[in-house]
């Protein structure tokens, strides 16, 4: 029987070989459940959020996270840093960014190789790992 901790670094590979990669250009509206309230009430109030999708398995911190994102229809502004997505967090895919091309299959193809070989870890796998470690310490 495998232990929390060794369950959640297998769910981080299977995550890595297996999940979707939305293609860039993706609308996607937002979960707000998943968002903190006082965010949710200060800048949306009873509006969908959506994002459009600028960036993918975007490494930082030592992991990645699955997307970066602009605030839709805004588009990037110097005043508002992207937001960090995890596919977790969206709700439904709106409108699907261009993806019919063999480049784009041959990169995510790449990119999954890449995550694989240097063992990143995700953000999300991270964060549950610390709590699990939190938990066994406590």
């Amino acid at each position: 029987m495998l232990a929390k901790s060794e369950f959640v670094h297998f769910l981080d590979g299977v995550d890595k070989v297996y999940s979707d990669i939305l293609p860039l250009g993706t609308l996607v509206e937002i979960d707000k459940e998943q968002l903190s309230q006082e965010l949710v009430v200060s800048l949306l109030g009873d509006e969908p959020l959506y994002v459009m999708i600028m960036g993918r398995k975007v490494v930082f911190d030592g992991a990645y996270v699955d997307y970066l994102a602009q605030f839709w229809p805004l588009g990037l502004q110097a005043e508002l840093p992207p937001m960090t997505i995890h596919k977790t967090m969206i709700k439904r895919i709106i409108a699907q960014g261009y993806s019919e091309s063999e480049k784009e299959s041959s990169y995510v193809g790449q990119l999954r190789e890449i995550l694989m070989k240097t063992a990143i870890p995700s953000h999300f796998y991270l964060r549950l790992q610390e709590e699990l470690d939190d938990e066994n310490q406590a």
